[in-house]
């Protein structure tokens, strides 16, 4: 009796080990498949309006079901170049199986006509649609440039590194000549040259700043060592 007891125990703890063995391999294969395989979830998009959130979101959702450490930023790049109000971004992989990114409005720095057209030109030198209305109350300078305008961007680069200040200046006229009139919100025409602009900016900020001289609305610099101004 006493030793069918024992055989009985030995039994038990054969048939438990097997148990917790078999549980345990389970266990550990279920985990190890998870881990492997990475698949991306989920794509979270912030940084810009609800609405643009959601449909660059949608847009994004082919990245779904892939390798999260397969995915490029040139992938990332292609769609989100779709979009010209996106100025800059952060992509940011949260393993195992999150994509999140950080997205940032370009500034806005003036207005366009394109093809009868209006358009925001944004900083990062791509039109924004004029659809929303919203756009209309921005106290933002008009460029008259044709098709042009991307000519727009080397002319302020050169006004933000002089004298003068971009924000006084209302209106920007290009000629096919490859020059630019200015208008400022004051009213004054401000004539530049095709050569030396940072030069004649700087000039026209002493100029316009000078007490003793009579006050003029235009302002001629496009002959080299002459300053023509008018009232007319």
């Amino acid at each position: 009796m006493m030793l069918q007891l024992i055989d009985n125990k030995k039994n038990f703890y054969f048939y438990f080990f097997i148990f917790l063995f078999l549980t345990t391999i389970n266990f550990n294969f279920n985990n190890s498949k998870n881990l492997i395989s990475f698949k991306i979830r989920n794509i979270k998009v912030i940084g810009l309006s609800h609405k643009n959130n959601v449909i660059i979101e949608q847009k994004l959702n082919i990245f779904k079901d892939r390798k999260i450490f397969t995915l490029r930023k040139e992938e990332f790049k292609k769609i989100l170049d779709q979009f010209s109000i996106i100025g800059s971004y952060e992509i940011k992989k949260i393993y195992p199986n999150k994509i999140e990114l950080k997205l940032k409005k370009t500034n806005f720095i003036a207005f366009t006509y394109l093809k009868n057209n209006k358009y925001v030109i944004g900083e990062n030198d791509k039109l924004i649609s004029m659809k929303y209305s919203a756009y209309n109350d921005l106290d933002l300078p008009l460029v008259l440039a044709s098709n042009n305008y991307k000519k727009f961007f080397h002319l302020k680069k050169i006004i933000d590194v002089s004298k003068f200040n971009f924000q006084e200046i209302e209106t920007f006229y290009y000629f096919q000549t490859g020059r630019w009139d200015l208008k400022t919100k004051s009213g004054l025409v401000i004539k530049l040259p095709n050569r030396d602009i940072k030069d004649a900016m700087n000039r026209a900020h002493t100029i316009i700043n000078d007490d003793k001289l009579d006050k003029f609305n235009l302002l001629d610099m496009r002959i080299e060592n002459y300053i023509i101004t008018s009232n007319e």
